[in-house]
């Protein structure tokens, strides 16, 4: 069946016809001025290149950092879908998804009450290795995965009507079912290839959870730029985009029927296509029905100009922002005519003036159009002054139109996107002007889009899966929670001894696994440490201990099989510790000294 799902995929698909629908407003047909018209798969090799955003953020991290390198913060690391940092039983992820899942599934405002008393009661436990900026944003990026090496994650490359064209990164389940395909719209800069924001998605939404993923190049990519020879920036023309996309995927894809629904996701930048993409989701509807089921808004840029002018200020961080995209901007200067118009590249402008110069190329692009070629609810809209261009690009103007779930998701401690002028100018709107589909959120913590390694890996996972397995009634009607008696080999335990946390791990070509037990001794006499004074879950590493043992893939009842690449094993490593629940007769294992009797998963 996975082959066979991939020939359908790689089956040359021509052009496809005019997309139509009704309008939700104007009862009117329309027609996507950048419908999908051919969509290919890319063989592995494609020219892969480190993007300019993972560069951006690795040079902000630094600037940020006041402390010497440490080998945990500055070199590659495999994230392996288990607990970052040690915690309490009541901190448990598998218990926060329970919880989340049997919430009533139209309120996303209890949604909202569960994982703020998570924060309340777990935070300070779970950002106690990371909650610094710099040290997130070093983490965050240095994320190693190389996903071009997994047999179900293909390079893809979009052709619109316009002319267009952007690459991706298509992920595919291949059980034969239908699946939520999470469409994603990644950060500024990002190309959709070796970028860190990539990386990060698919080990969250595609290795850990039950999830197609389609990820998007940025308008601000440089093979982006080049590849269309235009600079464009901000939500209005890319949340068309992204909705396109999904539109197309939904109705003419190879795989539509392998798609139970539809979800979006943007990220920083992408965050702002999200939000517009959620409002042209109410206008544009597919056989009288929404295109897409919710919306994550994640670290967002939500207000384009307020958010320019604080990532191109005049502050030593924010010039080096100016630094990387002026570097951008030589390299796409022979491929942009608008661009050789507008900058003399034996001339760096002063860094305030960067937000001016992008508009004026954006706008230049989007001079392109016909107003009558945008769809509702901007059929008809003027575009020819800069101030058009901040307007159309403000999402406060229309938060009160979107009906679809949308979680706005930011940090407070976000160097990069700041939240005072974008989350949190949305939350103020939304306290004098109410709108129950839109739910703000912001953490302590998460630098700029790296809550990840800000607080525990597998939390935030948990989150993000649950909110889009919420809003996705048909696919929850198959995917269901299961529980077996199980014969495991484990740790022999003193009688003060508990249980932390356990691990998987899985090999490229090996016929078995590893379970690493951690368990926490409140006495190291060896050392003649006293491990009782800082508590199980905070202690020094003496007073832990770990014990792996190997365990065949014919001694586990689930559905997995021997990785057939790296890449493979490292996706079924994060998601063998994402699903895989150890219990003891008690329950939870976390705290005591229980046998493992069972094991629980979702499928």
């Amino acid at each position: 069946m996975r082959q066979i799902i991939w020939t359908i995929l790689c089956v040359s698909l021509g052009t496809a016809h005019t997309a139509s629908a009704k309008s939700a407003m104007f009862n009117q047909k329309w027609q996507l001025p950048n419908e999908v018209i051919h969509f290919e798969t890319l063989s592995s090799d494609s020219n892969i290149t480190i993007s300019t955003s993972t560069s951006l953020l690795k040079t902000l991290a630094i600037n940020e950092s006041k402390e010497s390198r440490s080998p945990a913060s500055w070199f590659d690391w495999v994230p392996t879908g288990a607990p970052l940092q040690a915690a309490p039983a009541e901190c448990d992820a598998h218990l926060l998804e329970q919880r989340l899942l049997s919430l009533p599934k139209s309120n996303d405002n209890l949604f909202k009450y569960e994982i703020d008393n998570y924060f309340k009661l777990c935070g300070a436990a779970l950002s106690l290795r990371n909650g610094h900026n710099f040290k997130a944003l070093i983490e965050g990026v240095t994320t190693k995965y190389d996903f071009q090496d997994h047999p179900d994650i293909r390079s893809v490359r979009f052709y619109f009507k316009t002319g267009e064209t952007n690459k991706g990164v298509l992920a595919l389940k291949k059980d034969g079912r239908p699946h939520p395909l999470i469409v994603v719209k990644c950060g500024i800069f990002c190309d959709a290839e070796a970028d860190a924001t990539v990386r990060v998605v698919l080990m969250h939404l595609f290795d850990e959870s039950p999830f197609h993923v389609l990820m998007i190049g940025n308008h601000t990519g440089t093979n982006n730029i080049n590849s269309n020879g235009r600079v464009n920036i901000g939500g209005f023309y890319e949340g068309l985009e992204l909705f396109s996309i999904g539109h197309w995927a939904k109705s003419k894809s190879p795989f539509k029927d392998f798609i139970s629904e539809v979800h979006g996701v943007g990220i920083s930048l992408g965050g702002s296509a999200s939000l517009f993409a959620s409002l042209y989701n109410e206008y544009n509807l597919l056989n009288q029905e929404k295109v897409f089921n919710s919306f994550i808004a994640y670290c967002p840029v939500v207000r384009l100009k307020p958010a320019l002018d604080h990532l191109f200020g005049d502050k030593i961080r924010k010039a080096l922002a100016s630094q990387v995209i002026w570097q951008q901007m030589l390299s796409s200067y022979p491929y942009v005519r608008e661009l050789q118009n507008e900058i003399d590249p034996k001339h760096r402008p002063e860094s305030r003036r960067f937000p001016e110069i992008l508009g004026r190329l954006a706008l230049s692009f989007l001079s392109r159009f016909h107003p009558m070629d945008f769809v509702a609810p901007f059929q008809g809209l003027l575009i020819d002054e800069a101030s058009d261009l901040w307007v159309a690009n403000d999402f406060l103007k229309h938060a009160q139109e979107v009906s679809t779930p949308t979680f706005v998701w930011a940090s407070r401690n976000d160097p990069v996107v700041e939240a005072r002028e974008n989350t949190e100018s949305l939350y103020r709107y939304l306290q004098t002007s109410p709108n129950k589909a839109i739910m703000t959120y912001r953490v302590p913590y998460g630098s700029h889009c790296a809550k990840s390694v800000s607080y525990n890996w597998d939390s935030i996972s948990t989150i993000l899966r649950s909110y889009f397995l919420k809003h996705s009634p048909n696919f929850l009607e198959t995917w269901k929670r299961r529980k077996i008696t199980i014969s495991l080999p484990q740790p022999k335990m003193d009688s003060t001894d508990i249980h932390i946390s356990q691990e998987w791990q899985a090999f490229d070509g090996k016929n078995y696994l590893t379970l690493t037990y951690k368990t926490y001794s409140p006495y190291n006499f060896e050392n003649n440490i006293n491990c009782d004074f800082d508590g199980p879950y905070s202690s020094h590493k003496e007073c832990y201990e770990y014990r792996s043992f190997k365990v065949t893939y014919n001694q586990l009842p689930i559905p997995v099989h021997r990785p057939r690449s790296k890449a493979e094993a490292q996706s079924l490593t994060r998601w063998l510790n994402a699903e895989l629940q150890l219990l003891g007769p008690d329950g939870l294992l976390t705290g005591t000294r229980q046998s493992i009797t069972a094991l629980q998963w979702s499928q």
